[in-house]
């Protein structure tokens, strides 16, 4: 089956930032979605759409990532719907802040990833009404678009991140890119764990060690900053998932393959 394309005028595409080599840095919010205990070692920031598939074969893996990692974990989820090839996104996107206002912006969520085939219009409230929210106060929210701005908000901070395609996400600030299988998300973390552990080490030697000498506590800083200089990175291939990307003619297309 060839991709789903939407072609832009070069005129009208907006610049895409290049994906990013390095760690990067994303403040998490109080106002963020997140899941798990919020002074976790580890934090998966995701740019997900709803109608995305790659996205809802992503999902599974970060719940098992959360309940596996109880304790280290936390997962924050970002909008960044591609509504030009996924319509329904957007409005999903809207209304899973409007359950969020009433306390089920994970169930709904949830929900919406299962039932994806059936988005639109009539799955809301009927989510919103298997999940108990008080369906009158959802309605008017959704048909205000009450959140609108919410959802545009976390796709610029996407886009300001280098994000291009989804699910796009970020393993404490290393880049996971597509919808990997949970073995590598598995990795990164145990990497990223790995890390803070090496540097809590570190740290512990200087403590104990800053009174034995000027001489010795140089070595110990010297070991200190080459530790901080070095940036994990882990040799991860691109997982499928809907990206844009520019063609020869300088027009946009954004595919979901």
């Amino acid at each position: 089956t060839r991709p789903a394309r939407l072609r832009m005028s070069a005129s009208s595409a907006p610049t895409l930032p290049s994906a990013p080599s390095g760690p990067v840095n994303i403040v998490v919010k109080d106002t963020d979605h997140i899941r798990g205990p919020k002074d976790a070692k580890v934090t998966i920031v995701e740019w997900s759409d709803y109608q995305c598939p790659f996205c809802s074969r992503f999902h599974p893996s970060l719940q098992q990532a959360v309940r596996e990692y109880p304790n280290d974990v936390r997962w924050i989820y970002r909008h960044f719907p591609l509504e030009s090839i996924h319509p329904n996104a957007r409005p999903a996107a809207e209304a899973a802040e409007c359950a969020a206002e009433q306390g089920k912006f994970w169930e709904f969520s949830d929900k919406l990833f299962e039932r994806q085939s059936e988005l639109g219009p009539t799955l809301y409230p009927t989510l919103a009404k298997d999940l108990g929210l008080n369906v009158t106060k959802f309605d008017a929210c959704v048909k205000d678009r009450k959140y609108q701005q919410r959802v545009r908000d976390d796709e610029q901070a996407g886009l300001a991140v280098g994000i291009q395609g989804t699910p796009g996400s970020f393993v404490n600030g290393m880049e996971l890119p597509g919808a990997v299988p949970y073995s590598q998300i598995k990795s990164a973390i145990d990497a990223a764990l790995a890390k803070l552990s090496a540097r809590k080490k570190i740290f512990a030697s200087v403590s104990r060690r800053s009174s034995r000498g000027p001489a010795e506590t140089r070595g110990i800083s010297i070991s200190l900053s080459s530790v901080l200089r070095t940036q994990t990175r882990m040799s991860i291939g691109f997982g499928r998932g809907s990206r844009p990307s520019r063609s020869s003619d300088r027009s946009l297309r954004i595919r979901c393959a």
